[in-house]
């Protein structure tokens, strides 16, 4: 449960890696079981697809000082519970992520800002305070209704040259994006 909630942790962060700590044999690793390399796989895949986004938020570093992982209040300063909540964070500007940190849970209290938020891997719209459903393999994260997404299509494997057939780079796809 724990390497599942991990990875898909990781994945909503600019910098996904694994780490097997200092004792690597006593952890439990990512390629352990069919299970958690197709776990990882897909969510290092969704990962990959945010890299447009992620260079979006550096961007916006660069030039106005915005943290690409802050507290929600930075961008709804009046949602008087942004100001407190630490269970919650905003990815840049429109993904809100709730993960899950109580061991065997399947869902949580997800506090949502105004307005219409939309499930970022789909779903119906919803608002306000809801109760998130994430098995394991997931993990609550929302968009505002209406926002726009700049990502890579799906099976872009690395932002690096490489000399495989087989490994599909950014350069391979252009300027190609998904919205």
């Amino acid at each position: 449960e724990l390497v599942h909630r991990w990875t898909t942790f990781g994945a909503l962060q600019p910098v996904m890696r694994t780490h097997h700590g200092r004792s690597a044999r006593e952890n439990v690793q990512w390629e352990t079981s069919a299970a958690t390399i197709a776990h990882f796989k897909r969510w290092s895949r969704i990962h990959m697809q945010l890299v447009p986004y992620f260079a979006g938020l550096i961007a916006s570093f660069e030039r106005d000082g915005l943290p690409l992982m802050r507290l929600i209040a930075l961008d709804y300063p009046d949602e008087a519970w942004a100001w407190t909540t630490q269970d919650q964070y905003l990815l840049g500007d429109r993904i809100l992520v709730a993960p899950v940190q109580v061991e065997g849970a399947t869902s949580r209290d997800v506090i949502l800002p105004a307005g219409d938020w939309v499930p970022l891997l789909g779903g119906a719209a919803v608002s306000g305070t809801i109760t998130a459903q994430a098995a394991i393999t997931e993990i609550p994260a929302f968009v505002p209704a209406g926002s726009l997404l700049v990502l890579f299509p799906d099976g872009v494997d690395t932002v690096l040259p490489s000399t495989s057939a087989a490994i599909t780079t950014a350069d391979d796809i252009a300027d190609d994006r998904e919205v």
